[in-house]
């Protein structure tokens, strides 16, 4: 066993949602690269991996959901004493009818999107922890993974939602990207 000082090391955790069509929500950031993310964030004081990714769904999108099973747990070097752990659930809707609606602070939209054309920017390792969601199981133990590669373009548009603060027929309106 080492000696010394504890390492700090976060807890992430996310939540992969399908719709009927077998389509995944993604999140786009209104930080760092603008890009598409699972809903996620990191754990607070106390607080389980499985709450970490039910409570940070509601948050970034609206939507109330059951973490079904863990489909991967990714570990992450930031430097030297830094570092983190991803786990990812697979997570069902507990209100069907439901649209996710951005939180318009950390997120500026919600869209589901066909597996096979993710949209851009999205990182290698946002893809990864779908595919392994998407698999009949998760990888068997960690993975550590690498600094992450953002793959930019893609001309493909998904059906965004809007967020508004009183219920009106807006609320439900597709947007074109």
């Amino acid at each position: 066993m080492r000696s010394g000082p504890k390492r700090p090391r976060a807890s992430l955790a996310a939540g992969v949602i399908l719709n009927s069509h077998g389509h995944v929500l993604l999140v786009k950031h209104s930080y760092g690269p603008l890009n598409w993310e699972l809903p996620g964030g990191a754990a607070e004081r106390d607080e389980s991996p499985t709450e970490t990714s039910v409570r940070e769904v509601l948050e970034e999108t609206g939507l109330r959901v059951s973490a079904e099973r863990l489909t991967g747990v990714y570990y992450e070097r930031h430097g030297p004493g830094r570092e983190a752990l991803h786990f990812v659930f697979l997570c069902r809707i507990v209100d069907e009818v439901a649209t996710p609606r951005p939180d318009l602070d950390e997120v500026t939209a919600c869209a589901y999107w066909p597996p096979e054309t993710l949209p851009r920017p999205i990182s290698d390792f946002t893809i990864r922890r779908i595919q392994h969601a998407l698999g009949n199981h998760g990888p068997e133990v960690p993975v550590t993974i690498a600094p992450r590669q953002w793959l930019m373009s893609r001309a493909d548009r998904p059906v965004l939602h809007r967020a508004a603060a009183t219920k009106s027929a807006a609320e439900t309106a597709p947007l074109t990207a």
